[in-house]
């Protein structure tokens, strides 16, 4: 699943929309919609700023590990 797909994803499963995360994030709606179309590659703090609000901490943690449960993994690699 890609960074994007799997924002989009978290805010269909939460009660936010994405008029009030740009409102959050002190943002015009097109702006935020355009971070959104520039799907192969949002910037860090981007994602961080909204898996902030959607409840979801942004982390990298080694290979193999045990993950908490919830935990979503993005890999750009995997096949879908």
């Amino acid at each position: 699943m890609e960074a994007i797909e799997l924002m989009e994803a978290l805010i269909e499963e939460s009660s936010w929309s994405k008029a009030r995360i740009s409102r959050q994030l002190g943002m015009l709606p097109q702006t935020l919609n355009n971070r959104f179309k520039k799907a192969n590659s949002p910037k860090v703090s981007f994602m961080v700023d909204v898996l902030n609000l959607l409840g979801y901490d942004l982390v990298a943690v080694p290979k193999g590990s045990n993950l908490p449960r919830g935990s979503v993994v993005v890999d750009p690699f995997a096949e879908d």
